[in-house]
């Protein structure tokens, strides 16, 4: 590299050099510097052209490289957007066909659980009514055996009071003998 910047310095130096040897002369074209320009110049060009030729070539199949890599990056990156995009584009649309779906299954649902809530509504107060009525007819056969029990009793108390005033010692005896003799003969 150092030896590239010393040609090239010193060509550049020549150049000078013979710039300011054809500076005096006046008046008309100066054919002659501008060829002595042109020279060098083509000279230092060519120059530069065999010594960084390999540089440049590198430098330039290196861009072109990069440039192709990310053209080939650019159009994945396209290709995977637009797929996205796709698939977003079909979630969306199977979303929006769902939610229908969803919302029709959802009702459909609701009148299930509502017909069920009903049943056993209906279920629940049957089995209350049958209950309320079993309990009634419960408390009806207690309420008359009670009542009967009472009236027996009644009437027990009033027979008693009644064959104590109405019947006398020696019948009352001989009552109580005939029960006993009846009670013995069932036994």
């Amino acid at each position: 590299m150092l030896r590239i910047f010393s040609i090239i310095t010193s060509l550049f130096l020549s150049v000078e050099g013979f710039a300011s040897e054809t500076a005096h002369h006046e008046g008309g074209v100066p054919w002659v510097l501008i060829q002595k320009q042109s020279f060098n110049f083509l000279l230092v060009l060519g120059l530069l052209v065999y010594l960084l030729r390999s540089k440049i070539r590198d430098y330039y199949t290196a861009r072109v490289e990069t440039f192709e890599k990310l053209a080939i990056l650019a159009k994945q990156a396209k290709q995977d957007a637009e797929n996205q995009k796709r698939e977003m584009i079909a979630r969306l649309e199977a979303l929006e066909s769902s939610a229908a779906a969803s919302i029709a299954r959802a009702r459909k649902e609701a009148e299930d659980m509502r017909v069920k809530i009903e049943n056993e509504a209906k279920a629940l107060a049957k089995q209350l009514r049958e209950d309320a009525s079993t309990t009634t007819n419960r408390e009806i056969e207690r309420a008359k055996h009670e009542l009967q029990d009472e009236v027996l009793s009644l009437a027990m108390t009033q027979a008693r009071e009644h064959l104590k005033t109405s019947v006398k010692e020696p019948e009352q005896k001989r009552l109580q003998n005939e029960f006993v003799d009846k009670i013995q003969v069932v036994r």
